[in-house]
């Protein structure tokens, strides 16, 4: 609400209560109605900010019953994490979130992140990847889907569907603006899904028919997205292969203490900066800039030259990572089979070489975070 200034001649913001129909009204830039925050822009980002905020504190909670549960199956953290976290994220986000997927993205990501004790800088798309998960923006689509599916078959007098039909309306004008049509912002994931003509047929059993298949094919088409991204990328000093299914990959099911999953995934999405690994309260610091100062060969300290090339691990190589040939290919090759991981036994050789690798580090106090 605002009121032109007398003097001034410009529009201001009335900052005092009004009276309107024999009461007091108070003028406020939000509020926030069953949990959702409003703003006067009705953009939704303030309501994706206060979600994020509520998520975070969620994440904190859950991240310590998995601590004091000990929890070693990746079925209870992702259960965990839906039903504590995502839901709080994700409440009512069909409403404010088409247009902060990217915002609320993040918050997902950064739950796993302090799981695995990964770096921030670490790419959504790997991460992902590596841990079969569905991206947000799926997700709020998915419940803005579920939203008009109901309004579709409500009848012509509810006011859901009078303004729904309204705004479909306005989004197919040329001068339509996404930032203020909620039915514009919905209609430009759609075109992702290749399934576009659906918006010229506001059939709800055509939608319905539909369902399955868009959505089906819209997972796949995000998931080859998050490979394409993987392909281009040079961030992460090791490439790994990942199928078009959506699952994680094969050593994140095991069951098995979670120091040895943090281990095993901080390997194989170690970065071209540095890499900082954790044992026993200690951090240890990789930097592949710089030469190796366990032996004398001056090769970069990268995840190459850890697990398969300094001679100064040959003893533990030789017991845990059973790695044999020396050729340059071979090398490449092995350490995509040492970074392979299938099974718990892999997961433990893994672990407990680089255990002793940092027990020998631990002597040098240059691998020491202050």
């Amino acid at each position: 609400m605002s009121w032109m200034s007398d003097t001034m001649g410009i529009e201001s913001r009335l900052t005092s209560p009004v009276n309107m129909i024999h009461m007091e009204h108070i003028v406020v830039s939000s509020c926030t109605y069953l949990g959702v925050v409003f703003s006067g822009s009705l953009s939704g980002r303030k309501a994706a900010e206060s979600a994020i905020s509520r998520a975070a504190i969620a994440s904190l909670q859950t991240l310590n019953i998995l601590a004091k549960g000990k929890a070693d199956s990746w079925n209870t953290v992702c259960k965990l994490f839906y039903i504590t976290i995502a839901t709080t994220l994700l409440y009512s986000a069909h409403l404010w979130g088409l247009r902060h997927h990217q915002m609320l993205e993040k918050a997902q990501e950064n739950f796993f992140k302090r799981l695995f004790l990964l770096p921030r800088c670490t790419p959504g798309y790997a991460l992902r990847l590596e841990l079969g998960l569905t991206p947000v923006k799926y997700k709020i689509f998915q419940q803005a889907w579920r939203w008009i599916l109901k309004i579709l078959d409500m009848t012509g007098h509810r006011y859901p569907r009078i303004a729904f039909f309204r705004l479909h309306k306005l989004s197919l004008g040329e001068n339509c603006d996404p930032k203020y049509n909620w039915a514009a912002q919905f209609y430009q994931i759609l075109k992702e899904t290749g399934h576009e003509d659906l918006w010229e047929n506001l059939n709800s059993q055509t939608w319905k028919d539909r369902e399955y298949r868009l959505f089906k094919n819209y997972a796949k088409k995000l998931r080859k997205e998050d490979i394409a991204k993987w392909t281009a990328s040079t961030f992460c000093q090791c490439r790994h292969t990942y199928g078009p299914k959506l699952e994680p990959a094969k050593y994140i099911k095991a069951r098995c203490p979670i120091n040895w999953l943090r281990m095993s995934i901080n390997l194989r999405l170690a970065n071209n900066f540095k890499l900082r690994l954790k044992h026993e309260s200690n951090v240890y610091t990789f930097d592949p800039n710089i030469q190796c100062m366990s032996c004398n060969n001056r090769n970069y300290e990268n995840v190459q030259h850890v697990l398969v090339e300094c001679p100064t691990y040959t003893p533990f190589r030789n017991k845990f990572l059973f790695t044999a040939t020396a050729d340059e290919n071979a090398k490449e090759k092995t350490v995509s089979e040492c970074l392979d991981l299938h099974t718990k036994g892999d997961l433990k050789n893994l672990y407990y070489y680089m255990s002793n690798v940092l027990a020998v580090l631990y002597l040098c106090d240059d691998y020491q975070d202050p």
